[in-house]
């Protein structure tokens, strides 16, 4: 079961590549025409994901809230696909002021780099080759979450803006 597939395209070709006779069957809740109902359910889908449940899920999971989401999948997909290679990524410096410098080894090509605000709002989106430098002195000081779409799969973390 996957909960959260953020790019389809990604996500069947990374499935025919460990299957190619799996078949993926997929459902929403959500109804993409009431734009405050989608937004409201991105924004607890962007708290599960990146900082993981809330202090009073114990009470419904166990001894201590769950953890983000991607950590979650991260832990499944390492003991079920160990052959999978570990790519090296950088985003630096972290805390940054006016430009972070993206590097990575092992992957071909360029990446697309997403930064998401506080709430959730994607502030910046762009294709990224190693060693690019991008301003951010333009944003808001505070906590960034970013994502890294690879070729043939997504890294998500935290960027300080200070």
């Amino acid at each position: 079961m996957i909960e959260h597939i953020y790019n389809l395209g990604i996500f069947f070709k990374t499935i025919q590549q460990m299957n190619p006779k799996m078949v993926s069957v997929f459902t929403t809740a959500s109804n993409p025409a009431n734009y405050f109902k989608v937004r409201a359910l991105q924004k607890i889908q962007l708290k599960d994901e990146f900082e993981g449940g809330s202090p009073d899920d114990h009470a419904l999971f166990g001894e201590s809230p769950l953890e983000p989401f991607i950590k979650i999948r991260e832990q499944i997909i390492r003991k079920y696909a160990e052959e999978l290679p570990e790519k090296e990524i950088r985003i630096f410096p972290n805390p940054a002021t006016t430009h972070i410098t993206i590097d990575f080894d092992g992957i071909q090509g360029p990446v697309i780099l997403e930064l998401f605000n506080g709430q959730g709002q994607s502030v910046m989106k762009k294709s990224v080759s190693s060693g690019n430098s991008l301003s951010v002195g333009y944003l808001p000081r505070g906590l960034y979450m970013y994502r890294l779409y690879l070729q043939d799969n997504m890294k998500a973390g935290k960027i300080l803006l200070n």
